[in-house]
């Protein structure tokens, strides 16, 4: 997913549905209750970023930011309805990035 489908000079997976996966264009918001994701196929893009994570089962992620060739998986435990850990992860990962 980093490199638009490619591990070295192979294409793994193409590189239109990558381009589509990590969508939508706008990356508006679509959970009121998650202010910080877009979604689409199985993808979160955040918004307001290139950034986008595919998302485990209590907490765990994995986060991928193209501007800055970083993956990071993430294995953790939240409890259920915890969405302000997630939020938190979230927040953590992109300041992790920034620096």
């Amino acid at each position: 997913m980093l490199r638009n489908g490619k591990a070295g000079s192979r294409q793994v997976v193409p590189a239109r549905w990558v381009h589509e996966s990590i969508g939508p264009k706008d990356r508006e918001a679509v959970n009121p209750a998650e202010p910080l994701m877009g979604y689409h196929y199985q993808w979160w893009p955040i918004v307001g970023s290139d950034a986008y994570l595919a998302r485990g089962l209590q907490g765990q992620a994995i986060f991928i930011d193209p501007a800055t060739d970083t993956v990071v998986v993430k294995l953790s435990y939240f409890p259920p309805g915890n969405q302000q850990a997630f939020v938190e992860s979230v927040a953590f990962l992109q300041a992790a990035v920034a620096n």
